[in-house]
C-alpha cells in the first residue's frame, strides 16, 4: 500500500506568505508528526511518499533524519508565495497513492480548506470529516458542542460579547496562583487556531482595558477571537486512532508541557492585543514545547470513559488520529 504524508510547514505551506506565519514551534512539531507517520508507517511496510518544500534552515537539516524506506518529493523549486502550486502538487502525488494523510494545522480553517480541496479531487484520505471535523476544527464549535454534551468546558466567548456580567460568571475561585476571583487571569485566542499560536494571557484590568482600548477600533475581526478564563491544572493529552471500522485504539496519556514567555505580536496580527503590547500590557503568557511521558503527575490511566464522551459529543466523521487535549 503507498500512502502520501502532506504535512503543510514542511510540504509548501510557508510558500504563501498569506498562512506562512507559523511560529517555529509549530512547525516543529509538524515536523515531529511528519516523522512519526513517516517511520511508523515504513515500519510496517509500507510505501510512504513525503513532499518536502526546503524554505527555512529547521526544515532541511532534519530531512536525513526521515525514515530512510520513505520517498522524497522536492518541492523546493516552486516559486515562493505560490501554495496553490505546492496544495497542486500534492494532489498530483496523492493521485498516485492509495490513500493520503494530511498533517495541517486549524489556524484560519486551513486544514479543512485543504482536505475539502483534495477530496474534491477524488483522493482517499485518512483524515476526519463531517461534523467531527467542523467541531474539532474552530474552538468556538467545540466549546459549544462539549458543554451541550454536558462534558466540563472553560466558559467561552467572543471578544466582542465580553462584558461585565459574563466576566463576573465565568471567573473561577482559585483559577490561577495569585489571583482570586476578584482578579482572575484571562486567556485571549484565536478560534480558528493551533498549537497556542497568538494567544495571549491578561489580567482582569487588562482585559478590561483592552475592551475599552478596541471599541474606538471596531475593524478587529471579533468573532475570530475567544477568551476564557485561564484554568490552574496539569495540561494533558491523548490520542485515539479511528480504523475504518469506527473502532477507537488509544495511545497512552501524555502531559502538555508549557512555557511562559512575553507575547509580541506580529505586525500584520489582528489579535484584540496586538495594538497594546507596547503600552506594556504584555503578560507572560504560555507556549506549547512539547510532550512528556511517563509523567508522576497524570493518573496512570487515561480517563477513558469521558474521552470516548468527548469524542462522541463532537459528531460523527472521527477517523484517523484524533487528538484530545
Amino acid at each position: 500500500m503507498k500512502i502520501a504524508l502532506l504535512e503543510w510547514s514542511c510540504g509548501g505551506g510557508l510558500l504563501d506568505a498569506a498562512t506562512g506565519h507559523a511560529s517555529q514551534e509549530l512547525c516543529a512539531e509538524g515536523w515531529q508528526m511528519l516523522k512519526s507517520l513517516a517511520d511508523g508507517l515504513a515500519d510496517a511496510g509500507m510505501d510512504v511518499v513525503v513532499p518536502l518544500a526546503s524554505m527555512a534552515d529547521w526544515q532541511t537539516a532534519p530531512r536525513a533524519a526521515l525514515h530512510t524506506a520513505a520517498r522524497i518529493v522536492d518541492l523546493s523549486h516552486l516559486a515562493p508565495a505560490n501554495f496553490s502550486s505546492a496544495l497542486h502538487c500534492w494532489a498530483e502525488i496523492a493521485s498516485e497513492c492509495d490513500y493520503a494523510w494530511v498533517i495541517a494545522p486549524e489556524i484560519d480553517g486551513l486544514l479543512s480548506r485543504i482536505l475539502h480541496y483534495l477530496r474534491r479531487q477524488g483522493h482517499l484520505l485518512l483524515n476526519c470529516h463531517g461534523d467531527f471535523l467542523r467541531n474539532g476544527s474552530d474552538k468556538r464549535l467545540t466549546a459549544s458542542a462539549l458543554t451541550a454534551a454536558g462534558i466540563p468546558h472553560p466558559p467561552t466567548t467572543r471578544w466582542a460579547q465580553v462584558d461585565e456580567a459574563w466576566l463576573a460568571a465565568a471567573a473561577v475561585p482559585g483559577s490561577s496562583a495569585g489571583h482570586s476571583q476578584t482578579n482572575p487571569q484571562w486567556i485571549i485566542k484565536p478560534a480558528l487556531g493551533a498549537g497556542g499560536a497568538e494567544q495571549q494571557m491578561v489580567t482582569h484590568a487588562q482585559l478590561l482595558h483592552m475592551r475599552a482600548s478596541s471599541a474606538a477600533a471596531p475593524a478587529t475581526p471579533a468573532a475570530d477571537w475567544l477568551v476564557q478564563p485561564w484554568l490552574s491544572g496539569q495540561p494533558a493529552s491523548c490520542t485515539a486512532i479511528v480504523d475504518a471500522h469506527g473502532q477507537r485504539h488509544w495511545l497512552p496519556l501524555l502531559s502538555q508541557d508549557f512555557e511562559s514567555s512575553h507575547w509580541l505580536a506580529a505586525p500584520a496580527s489582528s489579535c484584540p492585543t496586538s495594538g497594546l503590547v507596547g503600552d506594556g500590557l504584555a503578560s507572560p503568557t504560555p507556549h506549547y514545547v512539547g510532550c512528556t511521558y511517563p509523567c508522576p503527575a497524570l493518573p496512570a490511566a487515561a480517563p477513558r470513559q469521558l474521552l470516548e464522551d468527548t469524542l462522541d459529543a463532537l459528531g460523527p466523521g472521527a477517523y484517523g488520529a484524533v487528538g484530545i487535549d
